[in-house]
């Protein structure tokens, strides 16, 4: 897993480069994100799953995500509480102890180390098991800490926006659809063309990066690292033992649980009226950090 760490860490620094030469701004970085959510990724999907033989033993990881977000979420309230963060500030950490980034993180490592057994799990985990709860309870956290709230019908959008992704329905299609005489050159396509997720995914995240280390406040940036990079992946592993979870669904519960905190957490916290320079913090620390502490954890937790 290291080597797959360190090859997915340099792609990202290109990225990261690109950007701060001036090559790649915003504006491209949208771009490279739309092409890899909205086309490339919902093909990797399809395709991974009609492919793929599956014991279904996976579909567990949908309430495990569940758990851990409820669980997370009041242990990231008390802990806000503790060090007496005011309530704008208590809202972007409380969803940053939620929500992981299981996509943009947990994709491309998965991917790398299990292949399309271990890719077909992490994307239920990451499109049912955190998007559906980002969008509603995350939402729910914003309205309550934040300065702005949102309506009932920006929440309906909300989940409008999840439940019509093309990620999502090519994931209900997948299912649906194995075992069906798809034609060669139909499925070959689809593969090419979704070989691109993975390598633009990791690019992308070093684009969309731009950040000053400089002035990030160090005691929740440090309570946020021990609660997302060790306690997560810690309650995962308990929580899988409990859900009965087994072989290779256990090992892509834990790697999921083990990525950084979201970066879904970040618009949220911007349009809501929520710390927006906190929510960027934990997100950079946390992403930087994993680099470490997924090979760590994952070896601890006999992943490896």
């Amino acid at each position: 897993m290291l080597n797959e760490l360190l090859s997915i860490t340099i792609i990202v620094l290109i990225g990261f480069v690109a950007r701060r030469r001036g090559i790649l701004g915003k504006r491209e970085a949208n771009l490279l994100n739309t092409v890899v959510m909205k086309l490339s990724l919902p093909a990797l999907i399809f395709t991974s799953l009609i492919e793929t033989e599956l014991d279904w033993e996976f579909a567990k990881l949908i309430p495990l995500a569940f758990a851990m977000v409820l669980i997370m979420g009041l242990v990231s309230f008390l802990c806000a509480r503790l060090l007496g963060l005011r309530p704008q500030s208590m809202g972007s950490f409380i969803n940053a102890g939620m929500f992981l980034n299981s996509g943009f993180i947990g994709f491309p490592i998965i991917y790398q180390a299990f292949g399309d057994p271990g890719l077909v799990r992490v994307i239920l985990f990451d499109l049912v098991g955190q998007n559906v709860t980002m969008f509603t309870l995350g939402l729910w956290v914003a309205a309550h800490f934040g300065e702005d709230g949102y309506t009932r019908q920006e929440s309906t959008k909300a989940l409008h926006q999840v439940f019509t992704s093309p990620a999502l329905i090519a994931l209900v299609l997948g299912v649906l659809g194995r075992g069906l005489p798809y034609p060669a050159v139909f499925i070959d396509a689809l593969d090419w063309f979704g070989s691109i997720s993975i390598p633009l995914i990791i690019f992308s995240l070093g684009v969309t990066f731009d950040f000053d280390l400089r002035e990030l406040p160090p005691a929740p940036i440090l309570t946020m690292v021990g609660l997302q990079l060790f306690l997560y992946p810690l309650l995962a592993a308990g929580l899988g033992l409990l859900f009965n979870l087994s072989g290779l669904t256990y090992k892509v519960g834990i790697i999921a649980a083990a990525t950084p905190a979201a970066m879904g957490t970040l618009p949220i916290a911007s349009e809501h009226g929520l710390d927006e320079n906190l929510s960027a913090a934990l997100i950079i620390v946390t992403t930087l950090a994993c680099v470490l502490t997924i090979p760590l954890m994952s070896t601890l937790l006999g992943v490896y």
